[in-house]
């Protein structure tokens, strides 16, 4: 059986490390938000609502509603470079790690944005990879 690169074991178990680096380091370098999978993001924005703090419920939704963004994006992208027969993964998988590296070193030496508006870009860019890897072997994971 024939199985496509991005659908490897060895390739998910290294983007899984990935993904969990990143949201252990956003988890405990900006107060609490995820950039990769949204769950706990959404879980602390219905704590915040119940208590009635609407700011933080805002907080915690920026990276959601960003995170969105990206799905939207990839696939939009993903149907571009199919109809030009280009394989989309390597060109999707750069543009995450492209994209993160270079907004990570403006957001550090220039760009002074809101701590949320800065995890929403990055999950933006890690929702490319979530939407991108989402099988091993043709079984979701």
């Amino acid at each position: 059986m024939n199985i496509e690169m991005r659908e490897r074991l060895r390739v998910a178990s290294i983007l899984a490390m990935n993904a969990g680096f990143m949201d252990a380091f956003s988890f405990f370098h900006f107060s609490g938000r995820f950039i990769g999978m949204q769950t706990g993001n959404m879980i602390q924005a219905a704590v915040y609502l119940a208590k009635g703090n609407f700011i933080r419920v805002l907080d915690f939704m920026i990276p959601v509603l960003f995170f969105s963004c990206g799905v939207i994006f990839k696939n939009i992208y993903s149907y571009y470079l199919r109809k030009k027969y280009k394989p989309d993964t390597l060109y999707l998988l750069l543009l995450q790690w492209s994209g993160i590296t270079l907004f990570t070193l403006l957001y550090v030496t220039f760009l002074k944005l809101p701590v949320s508006i800065f995890v929403g870009f990055l999950s933006f860019f890690m929702a490319i990879q979530h939407d991108t890897f989402s099988k091993t072997r043709g079984l979701p994971y």
